[in-house]
């Protein structure tokens, strides 16, 4: 399981690093000596603040239950690649290489595996369940009959052999 942390903070460790430089970063640019900056780095701050409320909200009442959680990762990617498209297509030179990272990142993102929905519903919070998931190689064996992500929770029934199992968030609360 060590192994398993390291290796997840090895790949988060870049995309946290450089989502945490975003702000100091932009007010750098936005401040400077005049007696306006301070109306400037407020700006950026009121934003940044609008930005976040915003996007927690649109994401958890509108895009989780509509797109489901492969679909509001998948269009989060969309987004974030075209502004840093757009970014690279300001501050460069050269604008091409703006759009192939824009042509290589649609592709990235249109060609994604499906989402094994199995895994998703695996209740691997539960320490058993998470020790016997990682020995089988991350591999959970279920046919998923119904998943649906909500507002407040990810609803699903599995079929195990002859039985089927009513899953709320991974946790078994009825079967036959």
């Amino acid at each position: 399981l060590e192994l398993h942390t390291f290796i997840a903070a090895l790949v988060l460790f870049p995309a946290a690093f450089c989502f945490g430089a975003i702000m100091p970063l932009v007010i750098a640019e936005v401040s400077d000596s005049s007696e306006a900056s301070g109306v400037k780095v407020g700006f950026a701050y009121a934003m940044n603040t609008l930005g976040a409320i915003s996007g927690a909200l649109i994401t958890g009442f509108w895009l989780m239950p509509f797109l489901g959680i492969g679909g509001a990762l998948r269009l989060g990617a969309a987004v974030l690649l075209l502004g840093a498209t757009w970014i690279l297509g300001i501050t460069l030179v050269r604008r091409r290489v703006a759009a192939i990272t824009l042509v290589s990142g649609a592709l990235a993102i249109a060609f994604l595996p499906r989402w094994n929905l199995s895994d998703f519903t695996a209740g691997i919070f539960r320490t058993h369940l998470a020790r016997a998931y990682q020995s089988a190689g991350g591999l959970y064996a279920r046919d998923v009959v119904f998943y649906r992500d909500g507002v407040a929770t990810t609803v699903s029934v599995e079929r195990a052999g002859d039985h089927l199992l009513l899953k709320n968030n991974g946790k078994v609360e009825a079967s036959n």
